[in-house]
């Protein structure tokens, strides 16, 4: 829970500073449903952002009329799940703030499992970032 709200917050100071004009709400919610395909990964081995762009799709669509993402932030909270890993090209703004705060979000210099972690250098995040 702690890494889905510091990507949220991140993401959404990027947003602000940005002025890209996405609500709260909107960043949040993309930043809270970004790994939940993780136990999927896990388990059976798919990719975490493409078990995350299903299992998001399915809980977006059953949300109250009152609190529901229209169709369009439910297709740039989708595509920005789809993307948190690897930045594309051509990204959309919800998709660059997302990855960025994913990457920004990391802790690396403060890890115990500094020293056994497979992530290569260039993917640890060792400073922080302003």
């Amino acid at each position: 829970m702690n890494h889905l709200l510091d990507v949220a917050r991140i993401a959404y100071i990027l947003n602000l500073e940005r002025d890209l004009g996405f609500s709260r709400d909107l960043v949040y919610g993309a930043a809270l449903l970004h790994d939940i395909g993780k136990s999927r990964q896990y388990e059976a081995g798919i990719p975490h952002e493409a078990a995350g762009e299903k299992l998001a799709a399915q809980i977006l669509a059953e949300m109250p009329d009152e609190i529901a993402f229209t169709e369009e932030e439910q297709r740039q909270i989708l595509t920005a799940i789809r993307g948190h890993r690897r930045l594309r090209e051509d990204a959309e703004p919800l998709e660059t703030i997302l990855y960025e705060g994913d990457k920004m979000s990391r802790a690396c210099f403060l890890c115990p499992a500094k020293a056994q972690c497979n992530w290569s250098t260039e993917k640890k995040n060792m400073e922080i970032l302003l």
